[in-house]
């Protein structure tokens, strides 16, 4: 009686470290895919700001109220800083996407 109780438990404890080993590597393998997925995601984040951040210039530079600056007595200057930001941003996406970076 007490050899089968023993047993059993041994037996218990055996599949209860079986199960544990399982659900860690279980784990391991979902902090592996979360880890990649926040990687990828960080990627293009880095990607998109890069795309941006020329952009942002421009518009800053054009923004700025001061005497002098290009294209100020131009009617057409504001569709010329449009055409070339939009330009630019095809551009960066075209080298981007070339470079296998998107």
């Amino acid at each position: 009686m007490v050899n089968e109780t023993a047993n059993r438990t041994r037996r218990t404890l055996e599949e209860l470290d079986a199960s544990r080993d399982r659900l860690t590597a279980l784990q391991e393998q979902m902090d592996a895919e979360h880890a990649n997925a926040l990687a990828r995601n960080g990627y293009l984040l880095s990607v998109v700001a890069a795309i941006f951040l020329p952009l942002g210039f421009l518009t800053g530079l054009f923004g700025v109220n001061i005497a002098g600056m290009p294209g100020l007595s131009a009617p057409f200057a504001f569709w010329a800083l449009t055409l070339a930001s939009v330009a630019i941003g095809i551009a960066l996406y075209v080298v981007f996407k070339l470079s296998k970076w998107l």
